[in-house]
């Protein structure tokens, strides 16, 4: 009860703040006001959600799909060490329904979520920095100086090329 009383205080102040707030600042962007995270606040989860935070009373708040926009973009969670950032996105990867593309950086999340992820689909791991994981390779196949050639000269093409001596 005290913290429903509390919570209808905060909102109330958020308001009070919106409206009478003089501030005006050369950029325009700010934090949302407590009153309108009300249309982000959630009950139960699934996996249409991307989950974006907590309240101070407790409340979750996440983003979802609308009918003006039926698809979600892309988010960033940010925070200090040690606040939950990882471990809020493992819950995240493991309920979302959708295909994912995770950047993981400090290779933290593919070894504790990816035995889970296939058996509900196709997994892929590309390691850019280190070369390894699943790979793709445009020559792999290809032995002949002739087809190596074929290749060089078709990724080196420039149609608008008029003098071909470089590209061949």
């Amino acid at each position: 009860m005290f913290t429903r009383i509390m919570k209808g205080i905060s909102l109330a102040i958020s308001w009070i703040d919106a409206f009478f707030g003089t501030d005006k600042k050369l950029f325009p962007a700010r934090l949302a006001y407590k009153h309108e995270l009300n249309d982000l606040e959630i009950t139960e989860f699934n996996g249409n959600h991307l989950h974006i935070g907590e309240g101070e009373y407790g409340q979750v708040y996440s983003v979802k799909p609308t009918k003006k926009r039926q698809h979600l973009g892309n988010m960033i969670k940010l925070g200090t060490t040690r606040c939950g950032k990882s471990t809020a996105e493992l819950c995240q990867i493991v309920d979302w329904e959708g295909s994912e593309i995770i950047f993981d950086i400090k290779r933290e999340i593919y070894p504790q979520v990816a035995g889970y992820l296939a058996t509900r689909g196709l997994v892929l791991n590309i390691d850019l920095s280190r070369g390894l994981g699943n790979q793709y390779d445009p020559l792999q196949g290809h032995t002949s100086e002739r087809e190596l050639h074929k290749l060089a000269k078709h990724l080196v093409y420039d149609p608008h090329d008029k003098e071909t001596i470089f590209s061949d």
